[in-house]
């Protein structure tokens, strides 16, 4: 990735195998999709479909102000549900597994 001086080699490899995966993925209700990439500027862009609630994070703790501060059981039970879902689309969906790596609640996005 050359000209992207702000990089360093590590990041640019991160960044090839981020679109790499995204582009495989195709269309799935519990994966964030990548709609866009620009590598010709001097920092990579990507552009991901909106996430309108924030991350699973900040809704458990409160922070998320468009959400309730508690939600209830039911809620967790469901985005638990899809998570799993979301996984198992990763883990038997290609030919080669993809594996998260860091699922954490701030990285689930709702």
């Amino acid at each position: 990735m050359s000209g992207h001086s702000y990089l360093h080699e590590e990041d640019c490899s991160m960044i090839f195998r981020e679109i790499a995966v995204a582009t495989q993925m195709g269309v799935h209700n519990n994966v964030h999709r990548l709609l866009a990439c620009c590598l010709e500027t001097k920092l990579p862009v990507l552009i991901y479909e909106l996430v309108e609630h924030g991350c699973l994070k900040d809704i458990l703790h409160g922070r998320q102000v468009q959400m309730a501060p508690h939600i209830g059981w039911k809620d967790r039970l469901r985005i638990a549900w899809e998570i799993s879902h979301a996984v198992a689309y990763l883990h038997s969906a290609f030919p080669r597994p993809i594996i998260h790596r860091d699922l954490k609640p701030s990285n689930v996005l709702l």
